[in-house]
């Protein structure tokens, strides 16, 4: 095989490569983009209302929010899946009892994914927690109302990031409240969602333009090169042809 040849097959070689990756990454379909890498909670449940500690029971009850256990002096809510409140996925009003929201599922609720109200602990107390917790999609995040000496703790992007107490985005809404702490908690919007869906996108866009630049590029060289154009490549695999059938 003469010099020539060769360069022309291994250019015509890398430009398929090219193709390919191009294909693959431009018609396969993208990979979901979350930051949450939460596991989803096996049980879904309809929307959750509790308004009073005498609505924490334990499922099968024939009563209350049948969505809590008593676990060492605490209640803990969870892990539950709620998809598509009307309103808010889970509402908690006047308790007055120890409870912890614990690896929650909520998404795309009509109004807040989690909304906690008039509960004030004497002790600083974790309302919610979970290295599961994933709230995505809802109208608001997290809306704390007429609260006090709350910890919201979750899945954060830098493990041991500074807490803090204020609003953050609209995923978290405190209203007439004091010493809230939130902590390496992530909350997603329908505008976080949008965001990164437009992010995704713009980073497939170029990576596409990329590649059909460099194919470009390589077909642009294959014809600069003397002496080789289209024709004289087709003849050369029609002429390359017979010889691995016969071998």
């Amino acid at each position: 095989m003469r010099l020539r040849d060769l360069g022309a097959t291994l250019y015509l070689g890398l430009a398929l490569i090219l193709l390919f990756l191009f294909i693959y990454t431009t018609i396969y379909p993208m990979p979901v983009l979350s930051r949450h890498a939460a596991v989803r909670p096996v049980h879904t449940i309809p929307p959750i209302r509790i308004s009073g500690n005498a609505d924490l029971t334990p499922p099968g009850s024939a009563s209350g929010c049948k969505c809590a256990m008593l676990v060492n002096g605490t209640w803990v809510i969870g892990p539950w899946s709620i998809n598509a409140a009307p309103w808010d996925g889970v509402v908690i009003d006047g308790v007055t009892v120890p409870f912890v929201l614990r690896n929650m599922t909520i998404t795309n609720s009509g109004g807040a994914g989690i909304h906690l109200k008039n509960i004030h602990p004497f002790y600083k107390s974790i309302a919610m927690s979970g290295g599961q917790t994933s709230i995505q999609n809802n109208l608001v995040g997290i809306l704390v109302e007429s609260s006090s000496n709350l910890i919201l703790e979750g899945v954060g992007s830098s493990p041991g990031s500074t807490s803090v107490n204020a609003n953050r985005s609209g995923a978290v809404i405190l209203e007439n409240s004091s010493s809230i702490t939130v902590k390496e908690l992530q909350v997603d919007t329908p505008g976080d969602s949008l965001r990164a869906f437009l992010g995704a996108m713009i980073v497939t866009v170029v990576w596409a333009i990329v590649e059909i630049a460099g194919i470009a590029l390589l077909v642009g060289i294959l014809i600069a090169i003397p002496g080789i154009n289209a024709k004289k490549l087709s003849e050369y695999f029609v002429r390359l042809g017979p010889h691995r059938i016969s071998s």
